[in-house]
């Protein structure tokens, strides 16, 4: 009878450092989580400044200023949509 009762504490004893373990890895995980999370808030934030900055640098006026003062000569890197629709403009005969 002693013996049954010493195995049930030692099982107990033994399932409940079991469960405190994998209690304290899932807080672990957690912290970790939310160091990530505010890691890569801190990185978006610091994107989003660097893409209003280059917004700011690269509005039409200030291209075509210092497009001017370079003396460059730069050409659309897409076609217009006018000359687009006139190549692909076909006739079609009423046959």
């Amino acid at each position: 009878m002693f013996s049954r009762l010493l195995v049930a504490i030692i099982c107990a004893a033994a399932i409940g450092i079991g469960l405190l373990a994998l209690r304290q890895q899932r807080l672990e995980m957690m912290h970790e989580m939310t160091r990530l999370h505010s890691e890569m808030d801190v990185i978006r934030r610091d994107i989003w400044e660097k893409q209003v900055k280059i917004a700011e640098k690269t509005d039409p006026q200030s291209l075509k200023e210092a497009s001017a003062r370079a003396n460059l000569v730069l050409e659309p890197a897409t076609p217009s949509p006018t000359s687009a629709t006139e190549n692909n403009m076909r006739v079609v005969s009423g046959e």
